[in-house]
């Protein structure tokens, strides 16, 4: 026959080993958990699972400005100054990309980018194209207010692409810039307004997008795109 101090000390035993259990229990199911989020949002470790922490995937760019980092604040509204996600790629140099943009097969003169390992992003609009028969020349000179053709911004991590079928697509890395875009004919007429030049990086370090020119109606902005390309090597 037991004695009580026997049966306290395998109540005791067995109660130790059902906490050990309920914990080590609770510690598997977090693991399973954060797993799960990770495989289905990579960014969900970071800054939680909430949609609303992302930029629109279908935002325009001059909806865009909270992604913009304000020199003075050194910050993003929407979580400050921040290198690229673990799955995004990453830039350990100055990275240069030269590209050729068209406009339904057209073409639209080139795009030079200009991005650097901390993020800060330049790209300068040049060459020659035509357009309804006129002969323009993409303009570069700096004038009373501003640099024309040249565009400047960052990388954006916190956008996510999405592509036709509505399917994200965490690993590539968004940049965004802004400037103000200009060609002129000999004749003195003029492509003009307020432009940007916006992009996707992928894991390989290609690099697709657009410039935007925005000239007074933003319904129905002027679009030159690039197909991806590989990094040029200065």
């Amino acid at each position: 026959m037991k004695s009580i101090k026997q049966l306290s000390r395998v109540k005791y035993h067995n109660g130790g080993f059902l906490l050990l259990l309920v914990l080590v229990s609770l510690a598997i199911g977090l693991l399973v958990l954060g797993v799960s989020m990770i495989s289905m949002d990579p960014f969900a470790a970071f800054h939680g699972s909430g949609a609303d922490r992302y930029a629109d995937p279908n935002a325009m760019p001059w909806d865009e400005g909270q992604l913009f980092i304000n020199p003075a604040l050194d910050s993003y509204d929407m979580g400050g100054r921040r290198d690229p996600f673990p799955v995004q790629p990453k830039f350990e140099k100055t990275t240069h990309y030269y590209v050729d943009l068209n406009e339904d097969g057209q073409s639209r003169g080139n795009v030079s980018i200009r991005i650097s390992p901390d993020g800060d992003v330049a790209a300068f609009w040049e060459g020659k194209f035509t357009l309804d028969g006129v002969e323009y020349a993409v303009l570069n000179e700096r004038n009373e207010t501003n640099v024309t053709s040249v565009f400047k911004g960052n990388i954006a991590p916190l956008k996510v692409y999405e592509d036709e079928n509505g399917e994200k697509h965490y690993r590539k890395l968004y940049f965004i810039t802004s400037g103000y875009a200009v060609a002129a004919s000999q004749d003195g007429d003029r492509i003009e307004g307020l432009g940007y030049v916006t992009g996707w990086i992928n894991r390989d370090h290609t690099c697709f997008g657009k410039l935007w020119m925005v000239s007074g109606d933003s319904e129905s902005p002027e679009v030159y795109e690039w197909e991806a390309v590989e990094p040029t090597e200065q």
